[in-house]
């Protein structure tokens, strides 16, 4: 699973909290929009500039749009959509098998299936006007053409999704093929040809595999590589390779296989079939506008290497697939865009270079040391020894006397000894502004007046994603740690102005030398020349979570507790809220409107209960999350069973 970001240039970097400005893309085909055939009754809020071939359904929660026609599609972001419940799936086209090679009829080799990458960690941007691009499959090869490669399949938005179409099938080593004997290099490689062709390579940053060799004999072809194998070998002078197998996914509610490869043909048999789902015979076609993968090998006949015209298999195109749930609370979702500074957000990675700032203010970031992408997270990892980023000072850094401002970061710690710095304008023994940090795991704020820092009340823990914020009204300095306010202090006098110092992000200068690196990853960074409000600071934590944990889940030691014992039932929540235990319908006495003690991701609620009642029981949980911007009112179900009593009365 590859998630890749286009590299962006200056003339069209998008800042990502500009939502209402349009993306600056070519998108060919869109015309005017037309709402997609709704089966849930208008519930998806998906517009397409096109709806041929574009289908719709629903599991539970879920939207599934499918992209079938062989076009450049726009798609406009529903405005509530759910971030972090996206999966994309994107099939490139399948190569073409190659058919008759020359005047005596040998044949040739299967063509490859499709790239796939599947992204589950994507993110998108409400209202914008996306595009789907869905590759044709390639063309069986004849004596006088070649076989194609498959078209690529591609998603747009901030970043690019791009599977590339299955190379095609192999020839043969002395007709018109004579300089292709072997298969195309693909998403996953085509089949090669006779005479000791090779199977094609996977050229596809997804899941893709070679395609398979052809018999060193006469008249052998191998098979197209799979996404999931690579395409059989020919062992056999008489018999052609099979198909490499696809991927099986249930993105679309019900498992189906994808980018399977086509097999090949020999004198006499055709290469083994399977569940792939390209072209697994001679003149075999990969299903069109499924995903289905390469077409088959070129054509055999009952008496041996006799050629035919009817020739080989063509590929079957690709297809895209994104699967998403809606936003229940009728609260904006869109992040706060006003004064906003610096906007530094991991998902608008290119891949290189710098970290473009997207604010319009071009304050970049250099990448230093230790640092990394890992384009899946859409975050930057630190590795706490020797890792930063550097930006150039700046006037919309400095913030001396009184001014207001505010600072979000989203991070995770892998490691919390010692001090680790997030973001700081401040050189220790030298001169400081502002920064904020983490010491020995507890945030902390600090403003160059007495008293100098804010504390946090509950130490961060490793494996978990945090948004501190720090926002400075000119008076107060406020620190909320995901969207909550856990700590303020009262500050005297003005900041006095100070020698310039290059603010750094991971590090902080003591005596002008980083120091004090951040260990683990970093998604965002953003800065605001103003005071936020804790409902806006709760806005833009909520859009950048994407709508935060769906929560809660039950757990039950052993799933079962003891006939008027008391027993522990467990909620994990994924944002701070209050959860009531039901028991048949009624509320579990003390255990109504419980509150998590900790601020942090991963919340627990816990439930003491001494059942009343033997047998198999079913608790409810109802969760009815403090922020607004999530969703409202969830609730859950576990079974467990109320075993006897074991203990002394």
């Amino acid at each position: 699973m590859n998630v890749y970001n286009p590299r962006m240039r200056r003339s069209v970097r998008i800042a990502l909290w500009a939502l209402f400005a349009p993306l600056v893309i070519s998108i060919p085909t869109i015309s005017q929009a037309a709402q997609v055939a709704d089966i849930a009754g208008g519930a998806c809020i998906s517009t397409v500039s096109d709806s041929t071939n574009v289908t719709e359904t629903r599991t539970g929660n879920d939207c599934i749009i499918a992209f079938k026609n062989v076009a450049t599609i726009g798609w406009t972001v529903p405005s509530n959509i759910l971030n972090n419940t996206i999966r994309i799936l994107v099939i490139g086209g399948g190569g073409g098998g190659n058919g008759r090679t020359d005047g005596t009829g040998w044949v040739g080799g299967g063509g490859g299936g499709g790239d796939y990458i599947e992204s589950t960690s994507a993110i998108v941007t409400p209202n914008q006007n996306d595009s789907v691009t869905v590759g044709n499959g390639g063309a069986w090869g004849s004596a006088s053409t070649d076989p194609s490669n498959g078209g690529n399949s591609v998603f747009r938005d901030k970043y690019i999704i791009t599977s590339i179409g299955g190379g095609g099938g192999g020839g043969t080593g002395n007709g018109p093929f004579g300089s292709y004997p072997n298969g195309f290099a693909g998403g996953s490689g085509g089949g090669g040809g006779t005479y000791s062709g090779t199977g094609g390579l996977a050229v596809g940053v997804g899941i893709g595999h070679a395609g398979g060799a052809a018999n060193t004999s006469c008249c052998s072809s191998g098979g197209g590589g799979g996404a999931g194998t690579a395409g059989g070998t020919n062992t056999d002078a008489n018999t052609g390779g099979s198909a490499g197998q696809g991927l099986s996914n249930s993105i679309s509610g019900s498992a189906v296989y994808y980018a399977g490869g086509g097999a090949g043909t020999g004198c006499t048999t055709s290469g083994a079939a399977n569940s792939a789902q390209g072209g697994t015979a001679s003149n075999t076609a990969g299903a069109a506008n499924t995903g289905a993968g390469g077409g088959g090998g070129g054509a055999n006949t009952a008496a041996g290497c006799n050629h035919s015209t009817t020739g080989a298999g063509n590929g079957g195109a690709g297809i895209v697939i994104i699967r998403y749930a809606l936003r229940t609370s009728s609260a904006s979702t869109l992040p706060i865009t006003s004064n906003l500074v610096l906007d530094l957000q991991g998902s608008n990675y290119s891949g290189s270079g710098s970290w473009l700032d997207s604010s319009g203010n071009f304050y970049d970031a250099s990448i230093l040391g230790g640092v990394t992408y890992s384009p899946n997270d859409q975050a930057f990892s630190f590795d706490g020894s020797f890792g930063y980023m550097l930006l150039n000072d700046g006037p919309k850094f400095q913030y001396f006397n009184n001014s207001p401002f505010t600072l979000n970061v989203m991070f995770n710690p892998s490691s919390i000894s010692g001090t680790r710095f997030l973001f700081g304008r401040f050189n220790g023994g030298v001169v400081g502004n502002y920064y904020l940090a983490l010491s020995s795991g507890t945030p902390m704020a600090q403003r160059e007046i007495a008293p100098w820092n804010v504390y946090g009340t509950t130490s961060v823990v490793t494996s978990n994603k945090y948004f501190l914020s720090y926002v400075y009204d000119g008076t107060s300095l406020r620190l909320y740690e995901n969207g909550v306010l856990d700590s303020q202090t009262v500050f005297s006098g003005a900041v006095p102005s100070g020698t310039p110092v290059s603010p750094l992000i991971g590090a902080s200068y003591q005596s002008s030398s980083p120091s004090n690196f951040f260990a683990g990853k970093i998604y965002a960074v953003n800065l605001y020349s103003t005071a936020l409000t804790q409902a806006q600071i709760q806005q833009n934590y909520a859009y950048l979570l994407g709508n935060g944990s769906l929560g809660p889940t039950l757990s039950v030691p052993a799933n079962q507790v003891q006939y008027r014992v008391n027993g522990t039932i467990t909620a994990t929540l994924g944002n701070p809220g209050k959860v009531t235990f039901y028991v048949k319908g009624k509320k579990i006495p003390g255990c109504v409107s419980l509150s998590p003690a900790s601020k942090y991701e991963n919340f627990t609620v816990v439930c003491n209960y001494k059942p009343s009642l033997h047998g198999n029981l079913q608790i409810t949980a109802t969760y009815v999350p403090t922020i607004t911007y999530f969703p409202q009112n969830l609730s859950t179900v576990q079974n467990f069973a109320v075993i006897a009593r074991t203990g002394n009365r």
